[in-house]
């Protein structure tokens, strides 16, 4: 019993430690995230038409593990995160459908997801130029490497 109590105890302490921010890696997959505003990709766009620089579109749902990993993942990676860094990035969620604030601009998303980009798997990231055209894309899982090919094809490298 002891054994059993030291061991839920120290799952409780690193589990916490969620609360403070840290990433819990594969396991944050699996946990749903905290509901943050959406971008728009009418506003992505625009500012990387203002800024020069491609957009970086993230097609996402809270309810999508996939999603969830590569974001506690792949996309947490400090290479990732640099090449990042040159986009306006838009994450653009869509399944929040039964939340009162972002249910209509979950499910314009969605739409968008489907009539614009053909498809509506997810997770689903792809680059766009400054002028709205896309240069690369990238679908479901997929390693650091492979993210970053993705990305530095997105710049035009």
């Amino acid at each position: 019993r002891v054994g059993v109590a030291i061991v839920l105890a120290a799952l409780a302490a690193y589990f916490a430690t969620g609360f403070a921010g840290r990433p819990l890696g594969e396991l944050g997959s699996v946990l749903p995230p905290a509901p943050a505003a959406g971008d728009t990709l009418e506003g992505a766009l625009a500012e990387a038409r203002r800024s020069g620089k491609p957009a970086f579109l993230e097609f996402t749902g809270v309810t999508c593990v996939n999603c969830q990993r590569m974001k506690n993942t792949v996309l947490a990676e400090p290479a990732v995160k640099a090449e990042l860094a040159k986009y306006v990035f838009a994450e653009l969620n869509t399944d929040r459908l039964s939340h009162p604030k972002f249910a209509a601009l979950d499910r314009e998303n969605a739409r968008l997801l489907k009539e614009r980009f053909g498809t509506a798997a997810l997770p689903v990231y792809i680059a766009l130029g400054p002028d709205g055209v896309e240069r690369s894309r990238i679908t479901g899982l997929a390693s650091e490497q492979e993210f970053l090919t993705f990305l530095r094809k997105g710049m035009g490298n």
